[in-house]
């Protein structure tokens, strides 16, 4: 149910290259014998988050079933809130104790889930934690490797791998990598003349080999659903696929160094909203060189540099003059989360400036205009409770979100029912039945998984399944998360998208 289906059809049943194989050797040494422990631990358990970090219970999945934890892994929204995609990833990356007859298949759900959203990273170090791979362990590893840019890596690894057995594809194509082009060609042939390949993948293959044998020819289809391994191999021949209209992994592959800026700051920014890429690898996109012309991205690449300059000269007045542009940038472009980490706590720092050593540092005074827009921006950010000295809200809506970051939301505006939703979610309701349930049977991870996915519904319109949300949170501990979500969800909604 997890599998993603654009993985490289990178590994092979083995029998399909020893059926042949006479049963000779060329040496009389004993080849190296991998050992486990009948009781070691199940891979399911592995994470790179221990409880410590976490907060979670060492049993998050309590008595849990393995596909009721799948089911609920693969059918989590793809685009939650900030504060709830952060939360997504930590449950992803917990070490917790794995629940019965898992065999391995929690851990791909949460590797398959990971790269779904981009975060390939967080999915190369999981499955770099687990000592012993299997085949399709070593599958996802060398997929990563590819949008990574770390084939010769990927190739070494996979071929230094005991037991496991590699496609005809991969196998021309590390050998090709490796330099070795006659066995590359001799393999592709072979595997052309014993029908190993399927329609199409030998001319591909071929032009990867040789591609001036081909010059002069039409280009090749460009596939709907192309895997790594493809994707690698048409950019090799000139014919790069645009990553824009593939998986949300393939946009990693666009972050190499290799790739043109334009392309680098639209993956960068389609990464950034779920944040799958570090905030301030995103900024140093961003700023490494001039726009040379204007609209669309070039517009945003302009309103950030502006006020990235604007905050290191401690101007006031240009400060105050990009806020307005820099807003209507994040809404318009979904950027709120990555823009508010970058600049809400640089522009708090100027406001609330902190004492170095026996040097006291003059703040930066703005006027009530900004200083409303500069509270805005931090309220999105993961610096939400900081106050902006001189800061005072005046409207009914400023007066309610401030008591919403402080965790005690006040009176709710007349006729603005999603406020209303996020008050009942503050309102220390019990839980509902059946989440009281899977609490006493200790099923965390999988409420927790519930909680996104119903803010999720109440995002789309269902205001009752935010206010379910919050109650779950804040039952579960996780009031900080709770607060921001409710925060990001008044201000990136329609109903607040004016402050």
């Amino acid at each position: 149910m997890s599998a993603i289906d654009w993985l490289s059809d990178s590994l092979a049943d083995p029998q399909e290259f020893t059926l042949d194989e006479p049963a000779t050797s060329t040496s009389a040494a004993v080849e190296s014998i991998s050992v486990q422990s009948l009781d070691a631990p199940s891979p399911d358990a592995a994470g790179l988050l221990p409880p410590s970090v976490t907060g979670f219970p060492a049993r998050l999945w309590g008595n849990a079933q393995t596909n009721q934890i799948i089911e609920q892994i693969v059918t989590s929204p793809r685009t939650p809130l900030p504060a709830l995609s952060a939360l997504r990833r930590e449950i992803l990356l917990a070490e917790a104790a794995a629940p019965e007859n898992g065999n391995g298949r929690l851990l791909l759900a949460r590797i398959d889930k990971l790269l779904e959203l981009g975060f390939l990273e967080d999915a190369h170090a999981l499955v770099s934690s687990i000592e012993t791979r299997n085949a399709d362990l070593f599958r996802r590893e060398f997929d990563i490797a590819l949008l990574l840019g770390r084939e010769t890596e990927a190739c070494n690894d996979i071929r230094s791998a005991g037991g496991v057995a590699l496609s005809y594809q991969v196998r021309v194509f590390c050998l090709a990598r490796n330099g070795d082009w006659n066995a590359a060609v001799l393999t592709l042939n072979s595997a052309d003349i014993l029908g190993e390949l399927n329609p199409g993948e030998y001319d591909l293959i071929a032009r990867f080999l040789d591609p001036e044998m081909f010059e002069g020819d039409p280009d090749l289809p460009v596939p709907s659903h192309p895997s790594p391994l493809v994707y690698r191999m048409y950019e090799a021949l000139g014919q790069p696929i645009p990553t824009r209209i593939l998986p949300l992994a393939f946009s990693q592959a666009d972050l190499r160094e290799v790739t043109g800026w334009k392309l680098r700051i639209e993956a960068a920014e389609r990464l950034g909203r779920i944040g799958a890429v570090p905030d301030n690898r995103l900024l140093g996109i961003y700023t490494e060189r001039q726009a040379a012309a204007s609209g669309g991205v070039w517009d945003r690449v302009k309103i950030v540099q502006n006020m990235d300059v604007a905050l290191r000269s401690g101007d006031t007045d240009a400060i105050s003059r990009q806020l307005p542009a820099l807003i209507e940038v994040m809404q318009e472009n979904a950027l709120q989360r990555p823009l508010a980490n970058i600049f809400a706590p640089r522009l708090t720092e100027l406001i609330n400036p902190e004492v170095d050593g026996e040097e006291e540092i003059a703040p930066l005074v703005f006027t009530d205009e900004s200083l409303s827009l500069i509270r805005q921006i931090s309220l999105l950010s993961d610096t939400y409770e900081t106050v902006p000295a001189g800061f005072s809200p005046t409207t009914p809506r400023e007066i309610f979100l401030e008591s919403l970051a402080q965790g005690l939301p006040a009176a709710g505006i007349p006729d603005d029912p999603a406020i209303q939703a996020v008050i009942d979610g503050f309102d220390g309701a019990a839980l509902t039945a059946a989440d009281q349930v899977l609490l006493d049977d200790g099923r965390v991870g999988e409420l927790l998984l519930h909680a996104i996915s119903r803010f999720g519904s109440g995002t789309e319109g269902d205001l009752s399944q935010v206010t379910s949300a919050l109650r779950l949170l804040r039952s579960l501990g996780r009031e900080d998360t709770a607060r921001q979500a409710a925060l990001q969800f008044l201000l990136t909604s329609e109903s607040g998208a004016s402050y």
